[in-house]
């Protein structure tokens, strides 16, 4: 997370996980316009099928998300087999690290 001052104002940026695919970050942003479609809607009607289709956005969001947290995990856990194979102590014990999430600051 970065903090910037604009104006007066202090503003966060959020960065995004590295293995959160590009595709994904696609769908975040169909989400965030559906959620502004919805909050400017000014019918009932209108409320009731953007909250649809904020819904729909919304599960497809976070299928996506655990689909690539789980490629990610099983990318580390196979990438540390290897490293077991080889017999590579280091590569192992920063893929456990990693797993764990206790990355090391470099």
């Amino acid at each position: 997370m970065y903090i910037f001052k604009l104006a007066g104002w202090f503003h966060i940026l959020r960065q995004h996980k590295d293995w959160i695919s590009a595709e994904t970050m696609k769908k975040v942003q169909i989400r965030k316009a559906t959620k502004e479609n919805l909050n400017n809607s000014r019918t009932r009607v209108g409320k009731a099928e953007a909250q649809k289709r904020y819904t729909i956005a919304n599960k497809d969001v976070k299928g996506g998300i655990r689909m690539d947290e789980r490629n990610f995990v099983e990318s580390l856990a196979r990438q540390a087999e290897n490293a077991a194979a080889q017999k590579s102590m280091k590569v192992l014990y920063e893929t456990t690290r990693n797993l764990s999430g206790k990355k090391r600051k470099k």
